[in-house]
């Protein structure tokens, strides 16, 4: 099987940054015109800490975040179900990778 050689173009993506002191940036694309970063789930994660029943109030919110359409790669419902799934990947495995120790090299 060989690779597309056209565009490869996402239908959706989720970029979730944690830090260690309780802050976060979250992040949509390819679910608008431009990307979109949401203070208002940021604030949510920080303020409330970052839980199962924050993760879902998180989801619900970014149906007022985004706009996505339905163009020939996906339909805006899709988008919007695919994006909330891939918020929540994106928590929890960063809440992971802060838990891990890290790798110090000398």
């Amino acid at each position: 099987m060989m690779r597309y050689s056209g565009e490869d173009l996402s239908q959706a993506n989720v970029g979730v940054l944690l830090f260690t002191d309780g802050n976060c940036r979250v992040a949509f694309g390819s679910v608008g015109p431009i990307p979109k970063r949401s203070l208002k789930i940021e604030n949510l994660l920080k303020t409330k800490g970052i839980s199962a029943e924050t993760i879902e109030e998180g989801k619900q919110m970014i149906e007022t975040v985004i706009a996505p359409i339905t163009d020939v790669r996906a339909t805006k419902e899709y988008r919007m179900h695919m994006t909330k799934v891939m918020f929540e990947r994106a928590i929890t495995t960063a809440m992971e990778r802060l838990k891990t120790p890290k790798l110090i090299k000398k």
